[in-house]
């Protein structure tokens, strides 16, 4: 049922908004963050069941292999290499090609919202790092975007009755 993959979703929400703030404003995913999400995926994987949970955790697996790779070679943070893969225990394994697309509109909404930000805001000292000029990007903000656009997959989904 659709409420068994939209229950987790939603109950991840909240540590994903946190985790696009923290890094916006200190470009870092904290290590509780990720253990956090990873208590809120084994306390839900019932609901979607066993088999479709170890499915997402195969997913994960390969998004964390790929997420190792961009890392080691400097392309993302540490942070980012451990939540990216986490959010990919959350999509359900049907929707796994669609999440590759909702990732990338949230990457490019991260980016033009960033980009407004430090256009706005143009300060060398301010507190929040991301917005300083020449700072990495935040990509805590693109996954949160990248969720928020798989729960409104998913609420539509769910409210059409299809699933």
């Amino acid at each position: 049922m659709l409420q068994d993959v939209l229950v987790p979703a939603v109950a991840f929400l909240p540590l994903v908004v946190v985790v696009a703030w923290f890094d916006l404003r200190h470009l870092r995913i904290p290590n509780a963050a990720v253990l956090l999400g990873l208590a809120i995926f084994l306390a839900t994987s019932p609901l979607p069941g066993f088999g479709e949970s170890l499915t997402r955790l195969a997913a994960a697996g390969v998004i964390f292999v790929i997420c190792l790779g961009l890392w080691a070679m400097n392309v993302f943070g540490g942070g980012d290499a451990k939540f990216l893969p986490l959010l990919f225990l959350f999509v359900p394994s049907s929707m796994l090609t669609t999440y590759v697309y909702l990732l990338s509109a949230g990457m490019l909404a991260g980016l033009l919202t960033v980009g407004g930000l430090r256009l706005v805001a143009r300060a060398d000292g301010s507190a929040w790092k991301s917005l300083r000029p020449g700072a990495e990007f935040p990509m805590g903000v693109a996954m949160a975007a990248a969720h928020a656009l798989l729960l409104a997959v998913l609420l539509h989904r769910a409210l059409q009755g299809t699933g």
